[in-house]
């Protein structure tokens, strides 16, 4: 392997420039087009990046990072083969690097404040090993740099001998700490990459506004040795050509700071300048700050400097820059059980940006509530469908979330393509179209635990470990009650969408209001549902008299949602409207008979009373009629 790389970088050095650059033209733009995983790494950093900037920039500057990432390896097959005259050619230091390294060249060791280097991942980087090379003076002192070993140790030694022959040393991370330690503490140089990923090992800081994990061991270094910092880089000035140019750190030299402050230049560097932009290898998932899905919500850890973060930048907050889409249930009453969970996100990871995929009819009432920062309609089903879903993947979510457990739904998120597709597996029900799905266990008995904690189960996997937000949802001024009623009203929400024997009978809600007349004249009854529903309402009101509104079919989502917040109680059927008035807040009496309220009852922490007929077990199953208006009655007493 050694011998084949040596021999090809011999060859191709010999080859004129403009054929080598079309190679490393070819290699990039198939690097773009033919693996669309890397071209979806490319464009979504970019994305994320700057979402201000129009498409075809972001196209346009994804191909060119793809190129310079390709001349960056060509320059470590190809430079050890030049002469020396051919690199100093190809490449000159800054005036100003040239100054200071005679400076510290003249200047008794003893008396010398040690130097260190923060180098960033631009394409032409590979040209810093050789500053001792390009410099018209010997220098007397030593220069060295860590680097990442690889896996395969002939190619490595290979590689690290190619590269030190320019002058300057390498140190594996592996065992190089400890000699890094010694430059600096001799009063030498240190050169670092600073701009790696650097995985759950790295503090938590922020990096075009997003969470990203960084190594601390530059500030450590820097706090522990004072020594003079400066940031070096590589300004392209033809192909496979550049000058080695440097900037002066600003800022207080702490762990802490540098540590914030490195992040902040180069974002200040490529936000500036659409050249180093082009030039910096977008290729690498710099903000992944996790190893496994099952820490993919995790933000947290005991080096956490979002704080000091946010402080250097001016915001109160972390900004909403984690793309979380949520692929919601088709039913409201599943709807509803889903929204404790996004409370809990968002109390977690408020860098969180949720997009909800929900029926049309939900958005109304969802935009009310305030639960997402964006929602999506689903489209009407027919030709246009799925292709609609494939025209999302250009909005670059990070992570879905299915709340579905059908092939469309995992069908939808493939096409979105989110680089992370969660879900929750059944036995016998594989999900393949999903990056993970959580398996249920065994041994849970979905009978025996509620939908939203079976939900918690699975989001706690990928690491949302705080305890379930059940607080009620905000509605408009962000009371979840109505403060003050004139008149003791009571909601009835009488019919079901679904399955006909979670009704219960209509001659038991004409008992139970003729018996509410009896108890207080001055109660108003509303009853309420959907236009279907009209024909039991029309029913359960005949010829009762009183004080009664028949409202079923009469009311949109939210108008549905202000008439029940008007209620002092709401009486119903294992119903979506169940839901929706526990999640308001609105205190319910909910009448099961063939359904489970251990598996669907209404979650949220707001007054409910679940009624079964007598002898019932827990988890339902038997008929609905068996619950008396005297049961219901004595309930409403209370109030």
């Amino acid at each position: 392997m050694v011998l084949l790389i040596n021999s090809l970088g011999w060859f191709v050095h010999l080859l004129p420039d403009c054929i080598i650059k079309a190679i490393v033209f070819c290699i990039g733009r198939c690097i773009y087009y033919g693996f669309p995983r890397f071209r979806h790494t490319l464009l979504s950093n970019l994305n994320h990046a700057f979402p201000e900037r129009p498409m075809s920039w972001i196209k346009a500057t994804a191909k060119a990072s793809a190129c310079g990432t390709v001349e960056m390896g060509m320059l470590g097959l190809i430079g050890s083969h030049y002469s020396v005259k051919t690199l100093r050619r190809r490449f000159t230091i800054s005036p100003e690097l040239v100054r200071i390294a005679h400076e510290f060249n003249t200047t008794p060791p003893e008396e010398r404040i040690p130097i260190f280097g923060l180098v960033p991942h631009f394409s032409l980087m590979e040209c810093l090993t050789m500053i001792p090379l390009l410099a018209d003076e010997k220098y007397n002192f030593t220069i060295a740099t860590m680097f990442r070993p690889l896996d395969n140790s002939k190619l490595d030694e290979y590689i690290k001998n190619s590269r030190e022959t320019w002058g300057v040393g390498l140190l594996s991370r592996r065992e190089g700490l400890n000699r890094a330690m010694e430059l600096l503490r001799t009063k030498n140089v240190l050169v670092l990459l600073f701009d790696q990923n650097a995985g759950r090992r790295g503090s938590r800081t922020l990096f075009f506004d997003q969470v990203c994990p960084t190594s601390e061991l530059p500030g450590m270094l820097a706090q522990k040795f004072k020594p003079r910092i400066l940031y070096l880089y590589a300004r392209r000035t033809g192909f496979m050509r550049g000058e080695v140019c440097m900037d002066y750190y600003e800022g207080e030299i702490s762990q802490t700071a540098v540590t914030i402050n490195m992040n902040r230049w180069l974002e200040n560097k490529l936000r500036n300048d659409d050249s180093y932009c082009r030039d910096w290898l977008w290729l690498h998932r710099r903000w992944k700050s996790y190893r496994h899905t099952k820490h993919i919500f995790m933000v947290k850890n005991d080096r956490d400097l979002l704080k000091e973060s946010c402080e250097a930048y001016g915001y109160d907050t972390l900004p909403k820059r984690f793309r979380v889409w949520i692929r919601m249930p088709n039913w409201l009453g599943d709807v509803i059980m889903a929204l404790p969970l996004i409370q809990t996100l968002q109390k977690m990871r408020p860098d969180i940006e949720i997009t909800l995929i929900a029926q049309p009819g939900f958005r109304p009432f969802l935009e009310r509530v305030g639960i997402a920062d964006n929602i999506i309609d689903l489209p009407k089903k027919g030709w246009g469908y799925y292709p609609y879903f494939y025209r999302l993947r250009y909005r670059f979510p990070d992570i879905q979330v299915n709340f579905t457990n059908s092939l469309r739904g995992d069908l939808e998120a493939w096409l979105i393509g989110a680089p992370y597709r969660l879900g929750m597996v059944r036995k016998g029900h594989p999900r393949p179209l999903l990056h993970t799905g959580w398996k249920i266990p065994d041994d849970l008995d979905l009978t025996k635990i509620h939908q939203t904690y079976v939900w918690q189960q699975f989001m706690d996997f990928h690491g949302v470990l705080i305890p379930l937000d059940l607080k009620p949802l905000s509605w408009a001024s962000g009371d979840s009650m109505v403060a003050d009623r004139k008149h003791f009203i009571v909601g009835m929400i009488c019919g079901t969408e679904n399955m006909p024997e979670k009704r219960w009978p209509v001659k038991h809600w004409r008992t139970l209001i003729e018996q509410i007349m009896e108890e207080r004249p001055d109660c108003e009854i509303h009853l309420f549902g959907t236009k279907r529903d009209r024909i039991i309402t029309d029913e359960v009101a005949d010829n009762l008299g009183g004080n009664i509104k028949n409202r079923a079919g009469e009311t949109n989502l939210v108008e549905y949602c202000d008439a029940l917040r008007n209620c002092t109680v709401v009486v119903c059927n294992d119903t979506g409207g169940m839901h929706l008035a526990n999640a308001l807040g609105i205190p319910i009496v909910a009448i099961f008979g063939p359904t489970n309220p251990v598996r669907t009852g209404p979650v949220f922490d707001a007054p409910k009373y679940i009624l079964q007929p007598e002898g019932a077990p827990a988890t339902g199953a038997v008929p609905i009629d068996g619950v008396s208006p005297e049961q219901v009655l004595s309930v409403l007493k209370t109030f």
